[in-house]
């Protein structure tokens, strides 16, 4: 039986309980509208977010520092964004958006972003949204094509973080039964 990682069981389910700039939440409320690069540090909250603003949303999600090839843009990212499915449902009687979760993207190789640029030109009923720690290793036609929200440690009210700690040790203690 496969345990599933403390991180991801406490990792945030709800846009309310991210830890992030306000601008950035208010940016998010209206969730997928257009393709979305979030860059910062590490543990910032940029792949919670983009999972989370992802929900109710057929959703394909990809680590390209695992999967860094041009095959991936290939087979899993173009059959799932060209494959119609009774599970993505519809929105005013038109197909549902979905979304393409492309963790770290700055690791995906040259012909990968060219792939990427591609298919995100030619499907647009789907949105990419991507994360990065490293802004300067991507290209200027790749960032061009994405809303970039600067995900800042600073901007964050320490009052903020002191309540989702609590929140979340609330979480954990319930959970664990401790």
């Amino acid at each position: 039986m496969m345990k599933e990682l403390l991180t991801e069981k406490l990792r945030p389910k709800k846009l309310e309980h991210l830890i992030l700039p306000e601008r950035i939440r208010k940016s998010l409320v209206n969730g997928v509208s257009q393709h979305l690069l979030f860059y910062g540090s590490p543990g910032t909250g940029k792949t919670s977010a983009a999972k989370i603003i992802a929900l109710g949303h057929a959703t394909k999600y990809i680590n390209v520092s695992d999967e860094s090839s041009v095959e991936v843009i290939r087979t899993k990212i173009n059959d799932f964004c060209s494959t119609a499915s009774v599970m993505d449902g519809f929105e005013n009687g038109r197909s549902k958006t979905k979304v393409v979760i492309l963790d770290e993207i700055e690791g995906g190789s040259d012909q990968f972003m060219k792939a990427l640029r591609g298919v995100m030109e030619k499907f647009t009923n789907t949105r990419f949204i991507a994360t990065t720690n490293h802004l300067t290793k991507l290209s200027d036609p790749i960032l061009s094509r994405f809303d970039i929200l600067s995900v800042i440690k600073d901007e964050i009210k320490p009052d903020l973080v002191e309540e989702r700690k609590s929140c979340l040790l609330n979480i954990s203690l319930c959970h664990w039964k401790l």
